[in-house]
């Protein structure tokens, strides 16, 4: 199924889809070696998968979460002064993998000048379970 328009996200099991080249935070190590139930690498809470981004016609920019139990979580991106451009919230995923995805586009649905963006992703769950992952993004004007 296409990503929504307006940014959100889509979510399947398995293991991470992101293949890095951006920032990663945060990390898990519920991946264990299922001969000896050891962990092996961790793996990134959060995979993005380019530093610079250009909006337009279909355009979005990812944010791969790899989640070790299910969580709500929310997407921040803020502008160069610090002020929230855009939340995308997401209904409570399953543990595993989840793509969030920005079209570029502020809280009235006009593209964002050219500038570079911080964004804070927080993943929150039962029994007092959080994790922030917080990084920056390279808006380009839009075509």
């Amino acid at each position: 199924a296409p990503p929504p328009s307006d940014g959100g996200s889509t979510g399947s099991s398995g293991s991470s889809g992101g293949a890095g080249g951006g920032p990663t935070a945060g990390s898990t190590t519920d991946n264990a070696d299922p001969g000896t139930n050891t962990p092996t690498t961790p793996l990134p809470f959060l995979t993005t998968r380019a530093s610079s981004f250009r909006p337009g016609s279909r355009r979005t920019y990812t944010f791969t979460v790899r989640l070790p139990r299910s969580a709500r979580l929310v997407l921040r991106i803020r502008d160069p002064r610090g002020k929230v451009v855009r939340e995308i919230r997401v209904a409570k995923r399953r543990a595993g993998t989840v793509t969030v995805r920005w079209n570029g586009k502020d809280r009235r649905g006009r593209f964002v000048a050219a500038a570079s963006y911080r964004y804070t992703l927080t993943a929150v769950g039962s029994k007092g379970y959080t994790r922030t992952a917080k990084g920056a993004v390279r808006v380009l004007s839009a075509r």
